[in-house]
This record gives structure tokens, sequence and C-alpha cells, in this order.
């Protein structure tokens, strides 16, 4: 484990640091039995770090409704797992180079090696599910929501190009892709800890609309974000065809010659720094960077009012200073 790792990167974590470290521990012993080249992808993949924004959703939640168990550090060890698998095949299918600043696994080694990293991160951390809890619901939990995660990431991949995409299917791909995690993660620390059904819808709801603002929020970081911060290149969306929300509105607002630019440049594999100026200059001049941000702070607030009511103390607080920051992020 990388020394030094696992001070939380998120201020408002800072509480929980040293249930987090435990949850991090947790996760690099689900792979303790693994030796040789096995071991050196999986310490090489965690201790490239990240922010751990969903093992402590699973944390927080369960603290508001109880006490944070051996369960609830296995369910938030799994839930990054799931996550960090996910990344591994958003990589072999984006042909990223990079992550988290470091050299993808697929670069550094070669697809097929990410892809069955990537499988046994996830049946690894089914295992863990099935041993750690004899109640089926939170291993159906589980699979829903890998199932979709995947479906998110089939619809994201069918529209890749699609200048024609609206809105609402855009929504889709994010709530699939990013939110539908988020939720689970908080779903799930709300049941270890015993809640009852209408707050586990409640903190679930806080957990969509989370994630719904986090991932607004990357596609706004992915045009004017901070390179170094986000550890890529700003402008990736773009080159590889995918279509967010920065460029649905401004194919919305903008004149025909400059939808025509924008839309040649969808897809685009060498574009340059002076064509991707311009593709900035084209989306602030019909207001699209602040009506990006307008939808993500909407999705915040959505995430906000979903605590209203929760008597969590300080676990409730800390989940709403994490609304802020990740609303406020930089990369």
């Amino acid at each position: 484990m990388k020394e030094g790792m696992l001070q939380p990167t998120v201020p408002p974590l800072a509480p929980w640091a040293s249930v987090l470290q435990r949850t991090e521990k947790y996760l690099y012993d689900l792979f303790s039995a693994d030796t040789g080249e096995t071991r050196t992808l999986v310490n090489y993949l965690f201790d490239a770090g990240g922010k751990r924004i969903r093992p402590a959703l699973v944390i927080l939640s369960a603290d508001v409704f109880g006490r944070v168990t051996g369960k609830v550090l296995a369910l938030a060890a799994v839930m990054e797992a799931v996550h960090v698998a996910s990344l591994l095949h958003d990589d072999v299918v984006d042909n990223g180079g990079t992550r988290r600043g470091h050299v993808a696994v697929r670069a550094d080694w070669n697809n097929k090696v990410a892809v069955i990293l990537a499988d046994l991160i996830l049946s690894r951390s089914m295992e863990t599910v099935a041993r750690e809890f004899r109640d089926v619901a939170f291993f159906k939990e589980i699979i829903k929501t890998t199932n979709c995660m995947a479906a998110g990431q089939l619809l994201e991949m069918e529209n890749v190009g699609n200048s024609k995409l609206a809105i609402d299917e855009y929504l889709k791909v994010i709530e699939g892709k990013t939110a539908v995690l988020f939720s689970s993660c908080c779903r799930l620390g709300a049941m270890a800890a015993g809640a009852g059904k209408a707050d586990i819808k409640k903190i679930a709801g806080y957990g969509l609309y989370l994630g719904m603002a986090f991932q607004v929020c990357d596609d706004y970081l992915d045009y004017w974000g901070n390179e170094e911060v986000l550890g890529k290149p700003v402008g990736n969306d773009l080159t590889e065809g995918k279509v967010t929300l920065p460029l649905i509105l401004a194919l919305e607002k903008v004149n025909d010659a400059d939808k025509e630019f924008l839309k040649s440049m969808i897809g685009k594999k060498k574009m340059s720094r002076k064509s991707f100026r311009k593709v900035l200059r084209i989306m602030e001049s019909v207001d699209v960077r602040k009506a990006v941000r307008g939808k993500a702070d909407s999705y915040t607030a959505g995430a906000l009012s979903m605590l209203s009511g929760l008597r969590g103390g300080k676990a409730v607080e800390g989940l709403k200073e994490l609304a802020g920051f990740l609303a406020g992020r930089s990369g």
C-alpha cells in the first residue's frame, strides 16, 4: 500500500479519515492472496488513489442511521472496487492513455490485461458480498447497479458522434453510468445500518441527485477544467465523439456556421489547441458555460433537499458539505 495515500483528498471527509483508512486496507486485503504480476497490477491500480467518494458515501450513509461496522467497511471497499473495475473497462473502450494522473493499465500493459483485471476485481467483490451478507438484498442491489452501469455505458457508446442527441437521452446516460452507483452506495450504507424504508429511499435519492451533479460537473470540467488537477487532458469527450451537455446546449443555441464547425469537431482525434479554443469561444458566446454550471447546481440543490428531516448529526452535515465541495471542484 502506497505510503501516505490514505489521507482524504476531499476536505469534508477529514472527520472520517480513520474509517476510510480501514476501508482502504480492506480494499487491498481483498487481493492479499494474489501474488506476482496480479499483485503488481492491483497495487499499481489502487496506489493511484482517487477521491474515494463512493466508499465515503457508504460510510456516511451508515453513520447517519447507526454505526460503521465491519460489514459497512466491506461494502465500502466493494463499491470502490466496482467503480475501479468500471474505470478499467472505460479506458479500454475509450483507448484512454492516462487515469488519475498515471498511465492507464491498458496503456502500460495492454487491453487484455485491463479487461481481465477488471473481471477479477468484480468477481472478488461479489465473493466478498456473498461471504459477508446472508441477506440476498445486498447482492441483488449490487447486481442491479452494475447492470444499470453497463446499460448506461452501452447507451453512451450507441450515441458516439450523434450531434442530434437530446438532453433527456443524455440524462439517461449519466444516470446509468454514474448516478446509479452513487445512489446504490448510499442505499447500501443505510441498509447495513438498519434504516427504515422511507429513510433508505431519501438517502438513495440524495445519492442519485449527487451523482447527476457530479457527472454534469465532470462534463463541464472536460471543457473548462484544470488539466493538472484532472490528471488528464481537457477536450477528451469531444475528440472521442462523446456528446455531453456543453455540446448539446451549444448546438441548440448557435448559428448555422458555428453549428457546422462544432459538428466537424466531434470525434476529431487530432483537434488542435487553436480549434479547441474556438470551440470554447463559441460555447461561451451563448452562455453554455453558465448554463452547465447551473444544471449541476440544480442537481446539488436536489441532493441537499433529500437530506431534509434526517437526524444524523455530523454525518448529515458531512453529506451536505460533500455535495457543496463536489459542485465547486476544479478536477
